[in-house]
């Protein structure tokens, strides 16, 4: 008699044979009661049926059909004796296997208190009772084999029931294994490659370019994209694939080449690419061309508060300054960078008159002093010397004549 272990419930309890074939022993010579579990003889036994017999026997709960338990009940001549009891060396046996393990391989063995016979020299007989899927199957030497392919995300785990019997007795041990996950697949995106036309009108509703998508048919593993190429940087791809547009200074042209990459997080992981282009309309890059990042934040910002519905364009608004946070960084950057080679040039230039002007005055001294040595040179005085001395001589021919 079996019982409901929850006492506050005291679910009824269905009994019924394990076997559902018809044609099977328990239910050509036995009949069970439904409700209190009572077995009994349909008809006489024939000749050609030995004894003993085991019935399995299944109670299952009336509430909840995958509640069950399973029990033996093995039928005896009364001549027999009684033989030294059989048993399992556990009651519960357990293991891992990955899951690409090949059909064939053995899973454990399970061992009892008798060898591979029993005492009366008759063999084990081991059956598994409720793998209905058969991914197993057990030998008589206690060996549970894998017999078909296992897959974890259709049974991350197998529990059932292994009999042995020699004919006289009979005991159950449970068995379980579960399954180890084994990275199997790559990640595959949604197109073999993605093309995204960007013209002003797009970028004056939201930054965002397009989404790109990547799946893994492995349980439980993770997908991260990134993105690759001499053009990434002008762009940022989320966690949820989507697609945007980080920085207008860094597009210089109309076909921006990248490469999405998405990896699992699978052991190892696994990863798969897709190539990626961004055409922006000639006519876009041109009108950016005159203009400062600012004045079309600016203008996204008045777009946006003339939405009539605000809980609906509350959530574009914070995307686009978002967004514009990180081009102001990007514009302020290029800004800085400017005035400084702006200040570098009004040095270089001071420097370079500062210089013209020290050679000019430089010349005009040199010119200066080379008038003053040559008025002051050795034929000059001469000259004078002699001029002196002629006036002195005529000086003295008048005195002599008076």
């Amino acid at each position: 008699r079996a019982e409901d272990p929850d006492r506050a419930i005291r679910s009824p309890i269905v009994y019924e044979f394990n076997s559902k074939d018809d044609d099977s022993r328990e239910n050509t010579y036995f009949k069970i009661d439904a409700q209190t579990g009572q077995v009994s003889l349909k008809r006489p036994l024939h000749s050609s049926v030995s004894l003993p017999i085991t019935l399995v026997i299944r109670a299952t709960q009336l509430d909840n059909r995958d509640r069950y338990a399973l029990t033996t009940l093995t039928i005896v001549s009364k001549r027999d004796q009684v033989m030294p009891e059989l048993r399992f060396l556990h009651t519960n046996y357990s293991t891992s296997l990955l899951e690409n393990t090949i059909p064939g391989q053995v899973a454990l063995t399970v061992q009892t208190t008798s060898s591979t016979t029993s005492s009366n020299h008759q063999p084990l007989r081991f059956e598994i009772l409720d793998d209905d899927e058969n991914y197993f199957t057990i030998k008589n030497n206690g060996e549970i084999v894998v017999s078909r392919i296992l897959d974890y995300e259709k049974h991350a785990r197998y529990s059932f029931r292994v009999m042995v019997t020699d004919g006289h007795q009979t005991d159950l041990a449970r068995i379980t294994i579960d399954i180890i996950n084994v990275n199997e697949h790559d990640p595959v995106f949604g197109q073999s490659s993605y093309l995204f036309h960007v013209n002003e009108a797009l970028l004056r509703s939201s930054p965002v370019i397009g989404q790109i998508q990547a799946t893994d048919a492995d349980k439980g593993d993770r997908v991260q994209l990134s993105l690759s190429g001499p053009h990434a940087a002008a762009f940022a791809l989320s966690i949820d694939g989507t697609l945007r547009l980080r920085s207008l200074r860094l597009v210089n042209t109309t076909e921006c080449h990248m490469i999405a990459t998405a990896t699992d997080s699978g052991t190892p992981p696994r990863s798969t690419s897709a190539s990626v282009l961004v055409k922006f309309a000639p006519s876009l890059l041109q009108s950016l061309a005159g203009r400062t990042l600012e004045s079309l934040l600016f203008e996204l910002e008045q777009q946006t508060a003339q939405h009539d519905d605000l809980s609906s364009s509350s959530s574009s608004a914070v995307d686009i300054l978002q967004h514009s946070a990180a081009n102001i960084f990007s514009a302020s950057t290029n800004s800085t960078a400017l005035v400084l080679v702006i200040v570098l040039g009004v040095l270089l230039g001071t420097l370079f008159i500062i210089i013209v002007a020290l050679t000019l005055h430089v010349l005009k001294n040199r010119k200066f002093q080379s008038r003053r040595s040559s008025n002051c040179s050795p034929v000059t005085l001469h000259q004078r010397h002699h001029t002196s001395s002629s006036s002195a001589s005529s000086s003295s021919s008048s005195s002599s004549s008076s």
